[in-house]
């Protein structure tokens, strides 16, 4: 018999068997869940990084298949042959790709971390890219970057490279690079490759954090600036009635509601 619920889950968390994974969204305070108790943080672990450890929890083996990479993303509008252009900057940069995809004007390409981390990845496949680009083409290049897991058969359908190329796809991105002025460049990293290599470094001033719809987060840099220009704002658009509105709280926490309460 527990005299509390808090010593109680205290005990099952310290107990050295395997019964509670706790994971952690957000900030939020937990009653019973004490400071020294050790989790596993959602924010900068990959989705298949918390399923891994759940399955091991369960007892399961997790897919061994998979694969910890760096993911980059490379859009272009127009005609490019973009293998050609990770090819050159991959040879240059003295960095192995691992896999890649490719189908109109966009081509997914992954970095594993034993070949690369995603630090040098940043530092030194990315810069070439950029250079390998402006050698061949003037017209504009996006580059998403994100840190994952990515599954090691055929099928690329996942949350880690959905999130590389939903960085070169968004429309904010877009748009501060058709405001830069002589730049035919933009690299956008992801809120967690940001956290953990960009903010590290003291290039950081280089990127601008731009709000995604869904609450996420890209960050940006443009070759060229030392900080890129701002986009225009989106025009407002007056909200109907039973029109749902969503708030934004902190990277990954989203409110829908219907109407306004005061009071």
């Amino acid at each position: 018999m527990f005299t509390s619920a808090d010593y109680a889950l205290d005990r099952v968390l310290r107990s050295r068997e395997d019964y509670v994974l706790p994971v952690r969204f957000d900030d939020t305070d937990l009653p019973g869940l004490r400071a020294s108790i050790g989790y596993l943080d959602a924010r900068r672990s990959s989705p298949a990084d918390v399923v891994g450890h759940l399955m091991t929890k369960l007892g399961g083996a997790p897919d061994t298949r998979e694969v910890r990479a760096t993911v980059l993303a490379l859009r272009a509008d127009g005609p490019a042959d973009l293998d050609a252009v990770l090819d050159r900057a991959a040879a240059d940069a003295g960095i192995a790709i691992d896999n890649r995809r490719s189908e109109r004007g966009l081509l997914v390409a992954t970095v594993a971390h034993g070949a690369a981390s995603p630090g040098r990845v940043l530092e030194r496949l990315v810069p070439a890219i950029e250079s390998a680009w402006g050698e061949r083409t003037g017209q504009p290049l996006l580059i998403g970057a994100h840190r994952g897991v990515v599954p090691g058969g055929d099928d690329w359908s996942c949350v880690d490279v959905s999130t590389a190329v939903d960085a070169v796809d968004a429309h904010a991105v877009r748009a501060l690079l058709a405001v830069a002025d002589g730049a035919d460049c933009a690299v956008a990293v992801s809120q967690r490759l940001y956290d953990e290599v960009v903010r590290l470094d003291a290039r950081r001033e280089r990127y601008r954090g731009l709000p995604l719809p869904g609450g996420a987060a890209v960050w940006v840099r443009v070759p060229g600036y030392d900080k890129p220009p701002a986009p225009p704002a989106p025009a407002a658009r007056d909200r109907g009635p039973g029109q749902v509105r969503i708030t934004t709280v902190g990277d990954h926490a989203r409110i829908e509601h219907l109407g306004d309460r005061h009071g």
